[in-house]
């Protein structure tokens, strides 16, 4: 029984360093060497004993230290050297931005060594493109177009002191849909003050969906106001031409964002970052679209008085 267990032992062993050997052939070939090499030197120093022949355990010494410079020799030639990580120069200062940063730059490098004119006009002009963003970039600026919702709802949720915005009908529907939710979410979760000023025409274009919307909103905690263009004209207020109606300001002033165009592939917005001018300018408009509106339940009491809400 034991010379069973003791036969099956060393058969696992076997098997085990055959098949790690396998998997690494420069070990395979180290492990034959040094075999060699160390089976010559214990033959020469059996002889050395043997014969009484001093001089052999010459022979032993050198085989044994040949195993060891062959084991040395093959894993110096044949086991890939693992790279020196290379440090990530420091380009902005942020070490997410710097190392995509440093990804662009080496990819771009990679790109100029196919050496075909065709293709490095393509991706020279693609880095025109580029380039002319980054400028915006540098200016505080940026256009949202496909992530124009991830934009809008991390300025929402990072907002630190207030939130000033408006909504016109054409939005209506986003604020009935999933991105309508998840504004409201981001509001609360940023805890910082909202206002919104819904802006129509007329009174009697505030139908049930639109107020529906508004009274969600009321209840969330958001001060709802309205505003309508006929009357403001009264008022000694008119909305600048050259502004467009839908539009939200960040924390004062901090940042300020510009609904372009709307409607599926079209839905575009620019923000400013601490562009003091539209500070300066927004800040006066957010004043008079105050004054010149009224509250949600101002309109409210209004309805009960005049005539219901159309459909």
């Amino acid at each position: 029984m034991n010379e069973t267990n003791e036969a099956k032992t060393q058969w696992t062993f076997l098997s085990g360093l055959t098949d790690a050997l396998r998997q690494q052939p420069a070990y395979a070939l180290i492990f034959g060497l040094s075999a060699l090499f160390f089976l010559f030197g214990i033959g020469s120093g059996f002889a050395a004993v043997v014969g009484k022949n001093p001089d052999l355990w010459h022979y032993a010494f050198g085989g044994l230290l040949a195993s060891l410079v062959a084991a040395v020799i093959v894993v110096w030639r044949v086991q890939p050297v693992v790279p020196s990580a290379i440090p990530i120069p420091i380009l902005s200062g942020d070490s997410t931005l710097d190392e995509v940063l440093y990804a662009i730059h080496q990819n771009v490098s990679k790109a100029n060594k196919f050496n075909n004119e065709t293709f490095r006009d393509a991706v020279l002009q693609a880095c025109g493109n580029f380039l002319a963003t980054t400028a915006d970039w540098s200016e505080g600026k940026v256009v949202a177009h496909r992530y124009y919702n991830d934009l809008l709802l991390g300025f929402y949720e990072r907002a630190k002191e207030s939130v000033f915005s408006t909504s016109i009908p054409s939005y209506l529907s986003a604020w009935q849909g999933s991105l309508g939710e998840q504004m409201l979410d981001a509001h609360h979760r940023s805890r910082a003050s909202i206002t919104r000023v819904f802006l129509f025409n007329r009174r009697d274009e505030v139908g049930r969906d639109a107020v529906g919307v508004m009274e969600k909103q009321s209840k969330a905690g958001i001060s709802v106001r309205l505003f309508f263009s006929d009357e403001s004209k009264g008022q000694g207020f008119e909305f600048p031409t050259d502004i467009s109606k839908d539009f939200t300001v960040i924390d004062r002033g901090e940042a300020i964002g510009v609904t372009l165009s709307f409607g599926g592939d079209n839905l575009a917005a620019e923000w400013y970052i601490k562009d003091e001018d539209r500070k300066i300018r927004f800040e006066g408009l957010c004043k008079s679209l105050l004054r010149a509106s009224q509250t949600f339940p101002q309109f409210e009491e209004w309805v009960k008085r005049n005539k219901p809400v159309q459909p």
